[in-house]
């Protein structure tokens, strides 16, 4: 197979030099492609992907203590353009299949010995990461921006004919394709981040910021003008027009389509440099990712009151049968009540904000359609109901529930965001929190009569 590859690579390049055409993308356009380079492309893929296997099954000894990316990238660069960018994505989307840190989901280090392996630290993976993204571009710097943005489009299925959006029983529509899985999203983010690494030492370095920057324009079809001056400039200028929207694209369909892995995936993009520099900078796409950071802890809070409430549960199991008088809530009954205040706490002053959750930010980039977006951020002011709801009905505490309505109610943004059918399922499971207060059943309906309304 090396040999078929290699002889069909020095083919190719026989033939663009006989055609007086370049073998590799020139001024960020790909060659034309033939039916020969299409040959040559199916011959060296076929190799390629033998490799990528190979590297995948052994990070540290193949791809940190080895050579196997450099040898990748070698022949990828026999592909056509569009073949080397889909080679390439697929190389880190293997990569992420095979870790559980990267996929959002770390594995206990007892756990993996228990299997006879032993577990590769996230850090280690990272630097994977890095130096896969360091390789390609030393090898492609007019297609470095290229690639890290195929990887979003890919992870996220965008551009696809058969595109189908994702649906959820109690939210409906997501706002990303029925394709998209979270694990490949996590991925997706650690690159992102990685890439950030890249790019700085690279801009400091300076030898191939002209070819990246050709690529850059390229990439975004239409770029506003752009005057790079230094290194720094050239940093916030892919920081701001390339990295920081597709980290806030990624980030917002994860929160949307699983909440739970964005919160595992919080940590690890909180610590990195290209988040720390996205707030240093004060990016119009901060105050998005700040957004989603709230969202984000939000569900961290309902997810330390759903503890306190099964220890309350399980003490108050363990006091059946116990003389009477034996106290059945303590501590654990003052750690709910210091959970349900903590979250309502931080819902009920961005619930008073007259600026909608997730509002498109001006002056910035996005790989998703208007529509999408729209779903995304009403699925993720619908799980935003429903968790704050759910504070009540774990609790049965329909007074409790009662000021909830009053505070949702009176939201500038929320109700107009909801689509009809979830404040009616709100009102639903409201009813059957078993009532407290005399007379009050009217008053959640009343006050949200006219919803449908507010909300055309």
């Amino acid at each position: 197979k090396q040999f078929a590859s290699y002889f069909a690579i020095w083919q190719k390049e026989a033939a663009a030099r006989r055609e007086g055409q370049p073998a590799e993308m020139s001024d960020g356009m790909p060659p034309v492609a033939t039916s020969d380079a299409q040959e040559v492309d199916d011959i060296v893929h076929t190799l390629v992907t033998d490799l990528m296997d190979a590297a995948s099954s052994s990070w540290i000894e193949q791809c940190l203590e080895g050579r196997a990316v450099e040898l990748i990238a070698e022949h990828v660069s026999a592909l056509s353009f569009e073949r080397r960018l889909e080679a390439y994505t697929s190389f880190l989307l293997q990569l992420g299949a095979n870790s559980n840190n990267l996929r959002g989901a770390p594995v206990k280090e007892q756990e993996s010995e228990s299997e006879g392996q032993v577990a590769i630290p996230l850090e280690l993976e990272v630097e994977v990461l890095k130096r896969c993204l360091w390789v390609f571009w030393n090898r492609f710097p007019h297609e470095a921006l290229a690639l890290i943005a195929a990887l979003v489009r890919r992870t996220l299925h965008l551009g696809e004919s058969t595109w189908i959006q994702q649906h959820d029983a109690e939210v409906g529509p997501l706002g990303v394709s029925d394709e998209v899985r979270p694990e490949e999203l996590c991925l997706a983010l650690h690159c992102i981040s990685a890439f950030w690494f890249v790019v700085r030492d690279k801009a400091v370095e300076g030898t191939s910021v002209g070819e990246a920057f050709s690529g850059m324009q390229v990439l975004l079809r239409q770029p506003p003008e752009i005057k790079v001056k230094s290194a720094d400039d050239f940093a916030l200028t892919v920081l701001e027009l390339i990295l920081l929207p597709l980290l806030t694209d990624s980030l917002l369909s994860l929160a949307a389509l699983d909440s739970e892995t964005a919160l595992n995936m919080l940590p690890a993009l909180q610590g990195s440099l290209l988040w720390r520099d996205a707030f240093s900078c004060n990016t119009p796409c901060a105050v998005t990712l700040s957004e989603l950071e709230w969202y984000l802890h939000l569900w961290e809070k309902s997810r330390a009151l759903t503890a306190a409430q099964q220890s309350l549960e399980k003490q108050i199991a363990g006091t059946q049968g116990m003389p009477a008088g034996f106290g059945a809530g303590g501590e654990a009954e003052e750690r709910l009540r210091a959970s349900q205040e903590a979250l309502l706490d931080w819902a009920r002053e961005r619930l008073a904000r007259d600026q909608p959750l997730l509002q498109p930010q001006q002056d910035t980039h996005t790989s998703v359609l208007d529509e999408q977006w729209k779903n995304m951020q009403r699925a993720i002011a619908c799980r935003v109901l429903f968790c704050l709801l759910s504070i009540f009905e774990r609790t049965r505490d329909f007074e409790g529930g009662y000021e909830l309505v009053v505070l949702v109610a009176q939201s500038p943004w929320l109700l107009r965001l909801l689509r009809p059918g979830h404040a009616r399922s709100f009102l639903r499971r409201f009813a059957l929190i078993p009532t407290r207060m005399a007379g009050v059943e009217e008053g959640p309906a009343s006050i949200l009569e006219d919803w449908p309304a507010q909300g055309r």
